[in-house]
């Protein structure tokens, strides 16, 4: 997974499964196999997730027009200032 190292995805992992959102699964393969999937209780939290994720895209899709935007005037800036 990006942006979190295997150490911290396996903390916050038990953290989730000592409080009953996750359900942890394991395999008897080699090297063992885990799977984590949602107890009922995590399914709750599904829309709120959904949302969640909604409205990151759409803060995601404001920053990255206003960065192009000001992308666009600094390249403009420098190419005037270069003149």
């Amino acid at each position: 997974m990006a942006g979190i190292s295997p150490k911290m995805l396996i903390k916050e992992l038990k953290d989730l499964e000592a409080i009953g959102i996750v359900h942890r699964h394991t395999f008897n393969t080699v090297p063992i196999t885990v799977e984590y999937s949602l107890t009922d209780d995590g399914l709750t939290l599904k829309p709120v997730l959904d949302l969640m994720k909604q409205w990151a895209s759409n803060f995601r899709q404001k920053i990255e027009k206003k960065v192009a935007i000001l992308n666009n005037f600094l390249k403009t800036r420098a190419l005037k200032e270069f003149k």
